[in-house]
Formats: structure tokens, sequence, C-alpha cells
């Protein structure tokens, strides 16, 4: 990832995770989930997964919609804050942890431990995620 991409990314992620924290009251996150898909849909490497990939075709605003319930479902929503990051935002922003969200998603193995495995990712600010328990077994 370029530098120009790297920034940009970064400024859809404040941005979306400051609409999100906003109003910790608001239960429709659609408007969220439309800026996620739009900021994927238009960015790589992306775009190129979700025309190509099987996984990442699985991505639409339903689909964003249940990960962000199931983060918050484990009281990971607002205001929960990890160095910096709201895990529910920032994990649609990087493509090792989107893919194993999908898998988990679609699956609904390991779920639990997988939103935590990325709190932590986020915690401890690691290079690469790996979770503890892989939710395609």
């Amino acid at each position: 990832m370029g530098i120009f991409s790297s920034i940009k990314k970064s400024s859809a992620i404040k941005r979306i995770t400051k609409t999100y924290l906003s109003d910790p009251l608001v239960s429709d996150n659609s408007a969220v989930a439309r800026e996620i898909l739009d900021f994927l849909s238009s960015n790589d490497p992306f775009k190129g997964f979700m025309r190509t990939d099987n996984n990442f075709k699985k991505v639409d605003i339903t689909l964003i919609l249940k990960i962000i319930k199931e983060f918050e479902s484990y009281g990971y929503g607002p205001p929960h804050i990890t160095a910096g990051h709201s895990p529910v935002i920032s994990s649609f922003f990087f493509q090792d942890i989107l893919y194993f969200l999908i898998i988990a998603e679609s699956s609904q193995k390991n779920y639990q431990q997988l939103l935590y495995d990325i709190d932590e990712y986020f915690r401890n600010g690691k290079m690469v995620f790996a979770p503890t328990i892989d939710p395609r077994q």
C-alpha cells in the first residue's frame, strides 16, 4: 500500500469512527455501513477482492451491519476504544481481519474469540493478525 493509499485509509477510518462514536444511542448504523462499503468498493485491494474472491464477494450492507451488531453484542460498541481504534470500524479496513470476520459471520464459529483477538490486535499494536482459533475450522 502506497503512502497516499495509507493516508486515505487512515482518514476514512477516522471520519467513519467519529460518525460511529458520535451518538452511542443510535441503533441504526446504516449510514456507517454505507460509508464503509463505499470505501471498500472503490479502493484497492478491497475492490479487487470484492470482484474476484468468493468470500469478499459477500461484503454488502447487510453483512457489514451484522458484523457491527456482533461487535456490539459483546461490548465492543461505543464508547469502546482500543489504542486509538474502534475495533468495530477499523476491522473493516484490514483485509486479513475482514477476511476472518466474513468467515466467522458465515460459519458462526468462534466469533466471540475472534472479536477478542481483534481487540487484542489493536491493543497490542501487532503487525500481523492471527486469530487464536481459526473460524474456518
